[in-house]
């Protein structure tokens, strides 16, 4: 069992994250201590692993928690999430790149 000050410094998230994690119902800790600390279980850890790597790729906290309640949609939600970024990269593409320097900076 680890402690939630030892899984965010595992995982590089705040402790604050952890706790809004359990509020909204997308990481609940298997575990509490008797003085009501949250306690993380190995399963834990690696829902935790898929929670970060998914927030990393680009998804929402709403797509994470669909992602999770249903592995069999995994697949589908990423390709929607790459046709979406394809889509954004290729607009960013097509726009003329803005100076590097505005004309009224000009000293």
């Amino acid at each position: 069992m680890r402690t939630v000050g030892q899984v965010a410094d595992d995982f590089g998230v705040t402790v604050g994250t952890l706790h809004h994690y359990d509020e909204i119902a997308v990481l609940h800790p298997s575990e509490r201590s008797p003085s009501g600390y949250r306690l993380y279980t190995e399963s834990d850890l690696e829902r935790l692993r898929q929670i970060v790597l998914y927030r990393r790729l680009g998804f929402s906290l709403d797509d994470v928690k669909a992602l999770l309640a249903d592995e069999r949609e995994v697949l589908g939600h990423l390709q929607r999430q790459r046709a979406a970024r394809s889509t954004t990269h290729s607009a960013n593409l097509d726009r003329s790149p803005r100076p590097l320097i505005e004309p009224w900076r000009r000293k």
